[in-house]
Formats: C-alpha cells, sequence, structure tokens
C-alpha cells in the first residue's frame, strides 16, 4: 500500500481556506471514488483540553508557554492522526500546520526562519507536506487584514509566507485568493497525487 498524501493549505483565517480545503476534499472523494481525510484544528481533544488548563488564570508573561503549547498540540495530532492516516494510504488535508503558529505570532522574518530551521529540524519530514498551498488575502478583505496585523504591517505577512514558498525542501505555491483559487487548488493538487485526467 503507498503512503498517502499530506496537503496543507494555509493562510490567515481572511483567506477563506477552510472553503477551500471542504471544496477540495469534495472534489477528490467525488473524482477518486475514496474519501480524502479532512483534518482542521481538531479542537476538544483530551490533549487540547488538558493543555489548557494549564494556562488558565494566567498572565501575559505565559505567552511563550502558549506557544509552545500549541506547537506541542499540533505535533500530538500529527503523531496520532495525520501520520497514521499517511501510513494506511489516505490523502489527508489540512487547514492547520507549523505554518499556523508562526501566522499567527508577529515574528520577523529571520526568527520565523530560525523557527522553521528548529521545527524542521524536530520533526524532519515528519511534518513536511507532499503540497503547502499559501493563500493572500481575498482582494475586499485586504485592508480588514492588514489593520488585524497592523503591528508588523501586511508587507510583512506576505514575507512570512514568501520564507517557505522559496524554501526548495517544500513543494508550495502562493495563490492569491483573487483568482480562480478552487480550481487552480484543484489541479495542483491532482498534479501532487500523480492523478490523470
Amino acid at each position: 500500500m503507498s503512503r498517502g498524501k499530506l496537503i496543507v493549505i494555509e493562510g490567515a483565517p481572511e483567506t477563506g481556506k477552510q472553503d477551500q480545503a471542504e471544496l477540495l476534499r469534495n472534489h477528490l472523494r467525488k473524482k477518486l471514488g475514496i474519501t480524502a481525510m479532512y483534518e482542521g484544528n481538531l479542537r476538544g481533544s483530551d490533549f487540547d483540553a488538558k493543555s489548557l488548563d494549564l494556562l488558565k488564570g494566567v498572565t501575559e508573561e505565559a505567552t511563550l508557554s502558549k506557544h509552545l503549547l500549541r506547537a506541542a498540540r499540533l505535533a500530538h495530532r500529527m503523531e496520532t492522526i495525520v501520520s497514521p492516516s499517511l501510513e494506511l494510504g489516505e490523502n489527508v488535508i489540512m487547514t492547520r500546520s507549523w505554518l499556523s503558529i508562526a501566522v499567527e505570532n508577529p515574528l520577523s522574518v529571520s526568527a520565523l526562519k530560525r523557527r522553521q530551521a528548529d521545527t524542521m529540524a524536530t520533526y524532519g519530514q515528519f511534518v513536511q507536506p507532499d503540497l503547502l498551498v499559501l493563500l493572500l488575502a481575498q482582494a475586499p478583505n485586504r485592508s480588514a487584514l492588514s489593520t488585524r496585523y497592523s503591528s508588523t504591517g501586511f508587507a510583512t505577512i506576505d514575507a512570512r509566507y514568501g520564507v517557505y514558498a522559496t524554501d526548495p525542501n517544500i513543494h508550495s505555491i502562493i495563490v492569491d485568493a483573487r483568482d480562480v483559487l478552487q480550481f487552480k487548488i484543484q489541479n495542483l493538487v491532482e498534479t501532487t497525487l500523480g492523478i490523470t485526467p
């Protein structure tokens, strides 16, 4: 049995990545006759509950701890859900990955590169997607996204995506949500999975 493919659709919430992941899942199920697993945030697991309980009532000084717990939570999902599914030949579509942690937390591009290097050194191929699709903000929401991340500026957010898009070890593409995303993403994924028309 061949190993499944890990596809990550990433971007800030305003990009509509959840909707794109759902469209992709339905498309693959219809075209391949198999169920492509859709892994979102997986909230409510025992691990999530226990780790978040540790931080109830803490001050802002616990920010680093929260970041570390997010990373640990992601590793837990990969170990218990995603990796076993891939080994069984399931194609996994994720909207939550190590990039989510970087996008959500203000970091300079150089700091982001260091965090990526540390993450990949720790987990190696374990978290390496077969395809990483990075969504820029939808046109009507670009100003809102810029305001949300006003501390760093929208250009810096785009630059963060660029760090991953230029990584030779990751098969990725940046897609502007003003494009016809549904079809562009489907074509990219079909190519990655080796699906013939």
